[in-house]
């Protein structure tokens, strides 16, 4: 966004994802259509990004399952490599203090699998005592 308007020159320090995990699909577009309109569906699958489609589905699993929405302290980030994902998530209390991160990789076919094994992973590890409490 800096860079958009003009100011990255006043950017001093950049996170990497696994320093300050993002929100599920941060920073992600998407372009909704009517299922059964097949012309604007083929024009609209020319330019998507299924690299980015697995990711961004992979950290939105992590919320669905979850059952939390995005005002929850939950992050997600997604990165495939080749044939490759790994996912990691966390999810913390309000104030931080209580701050659950967890990984998981595997094959890229598997991402929304990966993501929901991650997910019921940081729920048994005290995310459901977490949620129960906000």
């Amino acid at each position: 966004g800096l860079e958009r308007l003009g100011v990255s020159k006043k950017i001093s320090f950049i996170f990497e994802p696994n320093q300050f995990i993002p929100a599920p699909a941060q920073g992600a577009l998407a372009i909704q259509t009517r299922g059964d309109d097949k012309e604007t569906n083929e024009l609209i699958a020319a330019i998507n990004d299924q690299q980015a489609q697995i990711e961004t589905n992979a950290e939105r699993k992590i919320l669905t399952v979850m059952e939390c929405g995005c005002h929850a302290p939950v992050g997600a980030y997604a990165k495939v490599t080749g044939d490759h994902i790994k996912i990691l998530a966390f999810i913390s209390d309000s104030d931080g203090k209580n701050y659950i991160c967890k990984t998981k990789e595997g094959k890229s076919e598997n991402a929304e699998t990966i993501a929901e094994n991650l997910a019921q992973d940081l729920l048994n590890a005290g995310g459901r005592e977490i949620l129960k409490k906000i």
